[in-house]
C-alpha cells in the first residue's frame, strides 16, 4: 500500500472498511455477552470470553482490522464487486482505478498464505485453539481458507474455543435450521432478556439456558 498515492490509498481502505465490520467499530460479542448475562443475576456456567494472545502483542481491535484487511482480499472479485468498487472510487481517474485494480490483483496472491501463517501464529500463542481443525469438508469440497479466517476472528472478538470450533464445523444451515435456530434464540432471549448476536455452540447454549432456568426459579421462589 505504500507504493499508492495517498489517494488512492484512502480508496482502498474505504473498501476495505465496507466489505468488514470496521464500519460499525469494534465490540467484542461475547464479552458483551457475559457482561449483560452478569449484570442480570445470570452468572454463565462457562467461559464466554478470553483475552487472548495476538500476534506482535496487538490489541483486538487492531488485529480486527488486520483480519478484516485479510478478509476483503479473500472476498473481493473484480466481477461480482465491480458496482462498489466504482461507487467507492469515484475520486479517481481511469488510470488510478487501474492502478488500484492491479494492486489489488496483486496482493490477492498472496493473501492465502498469509492466512495460513497468521492462523498458525496464533495456534501457537493459545494452546487452547490449537485443537481445532481449519481444514472443513462440506460436500465434495475441501475448505482450507475460509476455515482459518474464522480462527481469526473469532480470537479478535475473544469467542470461546468451542464456539469458534463449533461455527467452523457446522454445515451450511439450510433454510429449516434457520427457523429452529431463530426459535432457540427466542427461546433464550425470552429467559434471559437478552439475544446473542453470534452463533453459540449447542454446550454453551444449553448451558446458559440451565443457568437462566435456575436464576428464574430462584427469584420466583424469593416472590412467593
Amino acid at each position: 500500500m505504500k507504493n499508492l498515492s495517498e489517494k488512492i490509498q484512502d480508496a482502498l481502505k474505504m473498501l476495505i472498511v465496507v466489505t468488514s465490520q470496521l464500519q460499525y467499530g469494534y465490540s467484542s460479542s461475547s464479552k458483551d455477552l457475559d457482561e449483560k448475562l452478569k449484570k442480570a443475576g445470570i452468572i454463565p456456567p462457562v467461559k464466554l470470553y478470553y483475552d487472548y494472545k495476538l500476534p506482535n502483542n496487538m490489541s483486538p481491535e487492531d488485529y480486527e482490522a488486520e483480519v478484516d484487511e485479510l478478509v476483503f482480499y479473500y472476498v473481493f472479485d473484480e466481477n461480482s464487486d465491480a458496482e462498489m468498487f466504482e461507487k467507492y472510487t469515484e475520486a479517481l481517474n481511469g488510470d488510478e482505478k487501474a492502478e488500484l485494480l492491479s494492486f489489488i490483483k496483486k496482493r490477492q496472491e498472496n493473501n492465502d498464505n498469509l492466512i495460513v501463517l497468521e492462523a498458525a501464529k496464533v495456534k501457537a500463542l493459545n494452546p487452547e485453539l490449537r485443537k481445532i481443525v481449519t481444514t472443513v469438508k462440506r460436500g465434495d469440497k475441501v475448505l482450507e481458507i475460509w476455515p482459518k479466517l474464522s480462527l481469526l476472528s473469532g480470537a479478535a472478538y475473544g469467542f470461546a474455543p468451542e464456539d469458534i470450533k463449533y461455527f467452523i464445523n457446522r454445515p451450511y444451515p439450510t433454510p429449516e435450521q434457520v427457523k429452529i435456530e431463530n426459535a432457540e434464540y427466542d427461546e433464550f432471549e425470552k429467559l434471559t432478556g437478552i439475544r446473542p448476536t453470534y452463533v453459540l455452540s449447542p454446550e454453551h447454549y444449553n448451558a446458559i439456558m440451565a443457568a437462566g432456568r435456575i436464576f428464574e426459579k430462584r427469584k420466583n421462589n424469593t416472590r412467593s
